[in-house]
């Protein structure tokens, strides 16, 4: 009886530190593949990879809009003509549902942008910017090329005679590419 007890009890001691290594060994703060879009799992120090998830993702925006924002979950890269002036490839994120501060979500996107870009000689062009309630759109220009950066809300408050109010969700894209030729 005792000799069977302290086998069982061997046994749990056992699968109690298997448990507790794997606990310790598997990394907490990653990203995770999930239906071939990475998502974050804990908070990873990186931003999200670019490849590896699902099919082979080619780098299709101009180098310099990588790495694309963390803590977003971006879609693929999809080929797009904007606004009948550029063509090129966009990446648009997953939306974050139920924001209260637009702010407190789109100024950070937007200081990145305009740190990584500006650092890497690209030059703000006024001719594709746009604003409004929600919304936000502004175009860099290096040489020949462009990168837009913008992001749009769907507001979930406010009626057709009411002002319109958060909770919204907020969706993010980049796009880079040439204009079209006349």
């Amino acid at each position: 009886m005792k000799k069977s007890l302290a086998v069982v009890i061997g046994i749990i001691v056992i699968i109690i530190g298997i448990i507790a290594i794997i606990r310790v060994i598997s990394p907490e703060d990653t990203w995770i593949c999930v239906n071939n879009v990475w998502v974050k799992h804990g908070n990873p120090d990186s931003v999200a990879p670019i490849s590896g998830c699902g099919s082979v993702v080619t780098q299709r925006l101009n180098a310099d809009a990588y790495p694309l924002y963390s803590g977003l979950s971006w879609g693929p890269e999809q080929p797009k003509v904007y606004e009948k002036m550029l063509s090129g490839y966009e990446v648009v994120s997953a939306p974050i549902e139920n924001i209260t501060d637009l702010s407190a979500v789109s100024s950070p996107f937007d200081a990145y942008y305009k740190t990584k870009l500006e650092a890497a000689d690209w030059a703000v062009d006024n001719a594709l910017a746009a604003g409004g309630p929600g919304a936000s759109i502004t175009g860099y220009k290096k040489g020949s090329e462009y990168i837009v950066i913008s992001y749009t809300t769907k507001f979930k408050g406010g009626g057709p005679n009411e002002p319109v109010r958060c909770p919204c969700d907020i969706s993010f894209s980049v796009f880079s590419g040439t204009k079209v030729a006349n």
